[in-house]
């Protein structure tokens, strides 16, 4: 027989652990992107960027919102095509949980 009682600990422990790798995932982002698209985008005319994993626009943190890889990957994108340092930058955004996902 199963202990129910475990069940909301586990289920929030695994939340926990998968909103710290999906921060890492963020801050990585954020670090990397631009340089890669900057120097990728002075020899390239077109650059494509692929997240299998994009997962929603915005999750809670810490009983905070916090934006995802999907938004913090357009910002990025829209900054770097409107400063220049990108002709035309293609985002594959995919998420295999669609329900999940911001508007």
């Amino acid at each position: 027989m199963s202990d129910d009682s475990q069940t909301p600990t586990s289920a929030a422990k695994s939340c926990n652990i998968s909103n710290a790798f999906s921060r890492v995932k963020h801050i990585i982002l954020e670090k990397y992107f631009p340089p890669w698209a900057m120097i990728l985008g002075s020899r390239n005319r077109e650059l494509a960027y692929v997240d299998c994993f994009a997962g929603p626009g915005q999750y809670e943190m810490d009983g905070k919102p916090v934006k995802g890889s999907p938004v913090i990957a357009v910002e990025e994108a829209v900054r770097l095509v409107q400063g220049k340092h990108a002709q035309s930058l293609l985002l594959y955004l995919v998420d295999n949980e669609p329900d999940k996902s911001s508007d």
